[in-house]
């Protein structure tokens, strides 16, 4: 009996991982910056959100480059992104 095949990561999953590793300190980081009212954890957080973003055309360019669909990975981050967009800019104060 052999065992069962088993997944293998792709680079896009790669991708993906380092993603979700930027986006999700950049909510941290803008959770805290609005808090206590200090730019720099603000733009910081920014640059997070501008390098999970590149992660996520990076991983889209893999896909159509190999002519195939982006993995669930990279849609899952794609959300995240998109979520974290949207809710950092209808947060700010005017």
């Amino acid at each position: 009996m052999t065992a069962p095949e088993r997944p293998s990561s792709t680079l896009q999953d790669l991708v993906a991982h380092i993603g979700f590793l930027l986006v999700i300190p950049a909510f941290a980081l803008r959770l805290v910056a609005r808090a206590g009212n200090r730019p720099m954890l603000l733009a910081i957080s920014w640059l997070f959100q501008g390098l999970a973003l590149l992660a996520v055309l990076a991983g889209m360019a893999i896909a159509a480059h190999r002519s195939a669909r982006p993995s669930p990975g990279m849609w899952g981050l794609l959300a995240l992104w998109i979520f974290g967009t949207t809710l950092a800019a209808l947060n700010t104060r005017a």
